[in-house]
């Protein structure tokens, strides 16, 4: 049975989201290293083809995403 391409993509979309947000317990993380424990997890965390689609968005849109996000809606 072949895994479904959007539950292959969802973990490392929730998982880095999770890491750039304010949570009760802790502050948001910094991009850089998250984007770091997105590429130290390819392969074994997140699918290898989901992470290399995720780092060739530049940095910039990135970045714009996460202000935007933190300025709510």
């Amino acid at each position: 049975m072949e895994i479904p391409f959007g539950a292959r993509i969802f973990p490392l979309c929730d998982a880095f989201d999770a890491m750039t947000q304010n949570r009760p317990y802790r502050s948001a993380m910094p991009l850089d290293p998250a984007f770091e424990r997105v590429r130290e997890g390819s392969g074994t965390q997140f699918w290898s083809d989901a992470v290399d689609a995720f780092l060739s968005i530049p940095y910039d849109d990135i970045e714009a995403i996460a202000r935007l996000k933190k300025r709510g809606p």
